[in-house]
């Protein structure tokens, strides 16, 4: 299986929180060889008073343990996002910047 890192804005908004965690949901049932992780969502209830750069230092680390990485909702508007989407072009981590560009590479279910 391959581990698949959800980049989504957060900046502390819960909303933005639930719309991840939803995401990450969707996914998990329609391609049911990949695991989907996301920083905000895996690091726990303290992460909304962690300080930016600690709670980005966090989910780099996450991320330097995926396969890959799938960019979501207005990332390029996300200071974080696109801190995390540097952080994967430096890993060499394979990018996803759609549900059709996992549709091309994994199983798929409807």
């Amino acid at each position: 299986m391959k581990l698949i890192y959800v980049a989504h804005p957060y900046c502390g908004n819960p909303d933005n929180h639930k719309a991840c965690a939803r995401i990450i949901d969707s996914m998990q049932e329609r391609f049911p060889k990949l695991v989907f992780v996301a920083g905000a969502t895996s690091i726990g209830g303290s992460y909304q008073e962690t300080p930016s750069h600690v709670g980005l230092a966090y989910c780099l680390e996450l991320l330097s343990r995926c396969d890959g990485i799938l960019m979501t909702g207005k990332w390029q508007d996300s200071t974080g996002c696109k801190a995390e989407m540097a952080f994967a072009q430096w890993r060499g981590l394979k990018i996803y910047d759609s549900l059709e560009s996992l549709k091309e590479e994994f199983p798929y279910k409807e």
